[in-house]
């Protein structure tokens, strides 16, 4: 008869290449591992070169914490089904490992009296450190299950995993339409590619130097010294996209002199 051990997980999709097959405590504590059939539970076993497959949610019942990493056209199904198990929900804590949710998802187990919460890794730390939120007890089994690795765990407030992915998207997605629209102004001056890209990794990387050393205080307006009527001679497009983005920066300048002034009263 096998050893219960302390770890079950319920997963699919490419379990073995993500975060989780890096960790320690997975390879060191992982027992039962359930999956959408018995013959891929066994796969991910092996991939994972620890625990063991099981057919059965009752056969998680001895596992007091539960990692959950599921593709998205599974994980709402799946969660639905583990919160109906008769299994010891109040004596579980259930750890959604997903990049995009957090502990919300597992609402339905919440209710069920099992401490949740989200584990992800930190986006540009290679997997040194991971993001986590959710009930504090949940929190507390991550961390001792994760005490002896070289893992540092960022807590984040509750449910706020869509804010944190947020400022990803303010840092990444959103700012590349911004350095391309730098990119055609200098290049509609008269700019070569070369020098327009060292101007862009330049100006780029001042502005970022200025902004985290003086945080808002680096910056000092919008300056539009005749630049949309410049650009709506160019193009009407890229002179729309310029107007669009001093609204926002100035809407975001008000917004931080609120914060600020809303703090200090």
């Amino acid at each position: 008869m096998r050893k219960a051990r302390s770890l079950a997980l319920v997963g699919a999709g490419p379990v073995s290449r993500s975060f989780l097959a890096r960790l320690p405590a997975v390879a060191e504590h992982l027992g039962p591992v359930m999956s959408l059939s018995f013959r891929l539970a066994s796969r991910i076993a092996n991939a994972l070169r620890s625990g063991f497959p099981v057919a059965g949610y009752k056969d998680l019942d001895r596992s007091r914490v539960v990692l959950v990493s599921l593709p998205a056209r599974y994980l709402f199904r799946v969660v639905s089904e583990l919160a109906a198990a008769p299994l010891d929900w109040p004596r579980k804590a259930v750890i959604l490992c997903d990049g995009e949710r957090d502990s919300a998802v597992l609402a339905s187990l919440a209710a069920r009296g099992a401490a949740t919460a989200s584990l992800a890794p930190l986006e540009g730390f290679d997997e040194k450190q991971l993001l986590i939120e959710g009930d504090p007890a949940a929190l507390l089994a991550a961390r001792r299950l994760l005490a002896h690795g070289d893992v540092r765990l960022v807590e984040l407030r509750r449910h706020t995993k869509a804010t944190y992915l947020a400022g990803i998207t303010f840092l990444t997605a959103l700012s590349a339409p911004l350095l391309a629209a730098a990119n055609d102004c200098f290049r509609s001056a008269g700019l070569n590619s070369r020098l327009a890209a060292q101007l862009i990794e330049r100006l780029g990387a001042r502005t970022l130097r200025a902004y985290l050393k003086g945080g808002g205080k680096s910056w000092a307006g919008v300056a539009a010294r005749g630049e949309v009527a410049a650009l709506e001679r160019i193009s009407p497009e890229l002179a729309a996209s310029y107007a669009d983005a001093a609204r926002v920066a100035l809407r975001t300048r008000r917004r931080g002199k609120a914060s600020a002034a809303g703090a200090s009263s």
